[in-house]
């Protein structure tokens, strides 16, 4: 049982493309990369510190559009394979929007709590650092090998 997506939600994103099990995509394919995608995602949410799978009405429907969205742009390029239409540009829509996606977990997890309705995470914050002296010189530290500090 999938937590977020399912292959109606990919067969709704793709209308006019079927899943047989003799196909060039199979069901069983489609229910893979779903379960590939949301276990990633799954992963993510717990590295920012939200319990997952997450369960809020709000979120599941988020995070219901980012997995069907990526599964589609998989399905779109093993359509792709073997014809005409094979290029990286298939589906890489879809997939740049996935990893934008990530990438806001991992670096503004509080935003992502406040649409997927979960509290702050515990996790997942950065720490980064600044100049805030204009110096002319270099620093040389006044520490000697074995001293403390």
């Amino acid at each position: 049982m999938s937590d977020y997506a399912d292959l109606g939600d990919i067969k709704s994103r793709l209308p006019g493309r079927t899943f047989s099990a003799s196909g060039k995509v199979t069901p069983e394919n489609v229910r893979d990369w779903i379960d590939e995608f949301e276990a990633e995602v799954n992963g993510e949410l717990a590295a920012a510190g939200f319990t997952n799978p997450v369960t809020t009405t709000r979120g599941v429907s988020y995070l219901r559009g980012k997995v069907a969205s990526a599964v589609a742009g998989r399905v779109e390029r093993a359509f792709a394979v073997g014809t005409d239409f094979q290029s990286d540009d298939v589906g890489a829509d879809l997939k740049a929007e996935y990893l934008e996606f990530l990438s806001s977990l991992r670096n503004e997890p509080s935003r992502v709590a406040a649409i997927v309705g979960e509290g702050s995470s515990s996790g997942g914050s950065s720490l980064r650092s600044y100049f805030t002296d204009d110096i002319s010189e270099p620093l040389t530290p006044n520490v000697k090998r074995g001293q403390d500090w």
